[in-house]
């Protein structure tokens, strides 16, 4: 995979982190997320994942009123319990529409993300397929707020976001059903015409155990993933 502006993008966003004195300020004011944006890069694991903190790529182009779907895969390690500590998935996109400076909803295309917790991939597949009205799409819930949210996060063309967890109890839905991250695309009517039939993006997914660096989640997601190729060439 080659690298390109949208790519480098996602990358700094999803590895961004809130200095905790800049956290304080947005727990008690969430418009200090203006000043601070998505925080100060984490170069740690930026340039190559790390045994506990993993950095998913993807690529793709969309067509308008499309969806594109991306299973995550959750590893064991990453649900397991014992003492409390801190995990997280982040998920950043970017690319980059033809944008009019005279109006206020300025870009053309427009693409987001939503993750969504599913028994399987059909049921994903439905759920967002029949939402074909903006209303029914905007009322799809998320298995969990992120730290910035839907609507926020959905205004720019470089989108990021993280969902944080403490613990996982026996009828957690990561321990008991499958995740999926959705990107679609729906133009606004104004910008049809002005658009590409397939819109290029950038996607990166990142599973981080914080504070277990031994956590084998580069192991455990690389065989899961060896696994589902194998499943396909057998198919």
């Amino acid at each position: 995979m080659g690298i390109n502006a949208n790519l480098l993008r996602v990358l700094l966003c999803a590895h961004a982190v809130v200095p905790e004195a800049s956290q304080k300020f947005i727990n008690r004011d969430k418009n200090f997320r203006k000043s601070c944006g998505y925080g100060r890069v984490d170069e740690s694991a930026l340039r190559r994942s790390l045994k506990n903190a993993v950095t998913l790529i993807a690529d793709g182009s969309i067509g308008n009123k499309r969806h594109h779907f991306y299973e995550i895969p959750i590893p064991d390690e990453f649900t397991s319990g014992g003492k409390r500590r801190l995990r997280e998935i982040a998920v950043a996109l970017a690319y980059t529409p033809v944008v009019r400076s005279t109006r206020i909803k300025y870009r053309a295309s427009r693409i987001d993300f939503r993750l969504v917790a599913a028994p399987d991939l059909k049921q994903v597949a439905t759920m967002f397929n029949k939402a074909t009205e903006k209303d029914d799409y905007e009322n799809i819930p998320e298995f969990k707020k992120g730290l910035i949210g839907k609507t926020v996060r959905s205004k720019g063309t470089v989108q990021a976001d993280c969902w944080q967890f403490r613990s996982f109890d026996s009828r957690s839905v990561l321990r008991n059903g499958r995740l999926f991250l959705v990107v679609t695309r729906n133009d606004f009517p104004w910008g049809e015409s002005l658009c590409k039939t397939e819109e290029s993006y950038s996607l990166v997914i990142c599973l981080r155990d914080r504070e277990n660096k031994e956590a084998p989640l580069y192991t455990q997601i690389e065989n899961r993933l060896r696994d589902r190729m194998r499943a396909r060439f057998q198919r």
